[in-house]
């Protein structure tokens, strides 16, 4: 099976920041995917493969990081599970096709528009409102949808939580993106890893204020 490793090319100019690559073995041959992932030398951990987590914005590199080797990984599992022999340049060639690198971000446009175009403006609406508050918690990073791993997903929980939503409010995203993951899966677009186990996907019931009855948290529109 094929090795990869996490690296850090140093620049040739003192003090200026190296560039992150992936380096790729299989058969006892080596191939490098240069990334536009710079970070200087006393920020990157050789021994761990992973950035210092001290490091300003270290959670959207190393989510950038982690989302790359498992699209790599995925690649190689499905290599493998051929049967047939394979090169280091077929791994990379899968990597970098434009099938493995249909963006999060650009899937739920697309299906925002979608929707508004068969009048589905509720559910528009809720996709829309997700898809700005995915955007922000991934601040420029571009995310495959074969990369939403659970990772992913477990540290967007944090954030959301970190700013301050109730449980409801973070469990409205999770179940938007969950319904747009779904559909990629239903299109063959990815393969299903079941990236939402580990957080909350549930409506919490409400006590009313003379606490003898309870309400549903309910939210405008279906995710399907």
């Amino acid at each position: 099976m094929a090795s990869i490793k996490v690296k850090l090319r140093p620049s040739s100019v003192e003090g200026k920041t190296g560039v992150i690559y992936y380096q790729i073995t299989h058969n006892r041959k080596t191939q490098q995917i240069t990334t536009k992932l710079r970070v200087h030398p006393s920020e990157w951990n050789t021994n761990e493969e992973k950035l210092d987590p001290s490091v300003p914005n270290s959670l959207m590199i190393q989510n950038r990081i982690d989302s790359d080797v498992a699209l790599l990984r995925r690649v190689i599992l499905d290599l493998d599970s051929c049967g047939v022999d394979y090169s280091v340049s077929e791994i990379i060639n899968r990597y970098k096709s434009p099938q493995s690198h249909i963006l999060v971000l650009d899937y739920m446009r697309s299906q925002i528009e979608q929707l508004r175009a068969t009048n589905r403006l509720g559910t528009a609406k809720n996709y829309e409102k997700t898809m700005c508050s995915f955007s922000e918690f991934l601040d420029n990073m571009y995310l495959p949808l074969s990369a939403l791993t659970e990772q992913v997903i477990t540290d967007y929980n944090a954030f959301l939580v970190q700013r301050g939503l109730v449980r409801n409010s973070v469990s409205f995203y999770m179940r938007v993106l969950r319904a747009i993951y779904n559909k990629a899966v239903r299109k063959k677009l990815i393969e299903q890893q079941y990236p939402f186990t580990e957080v909350y996907t549930g409506i919490d019931r409400i006590p009313r204020k003379n606490n003898h009855l309870c309400v549903n948290y309910r939210l405008l529109g279906s995710y399907e």
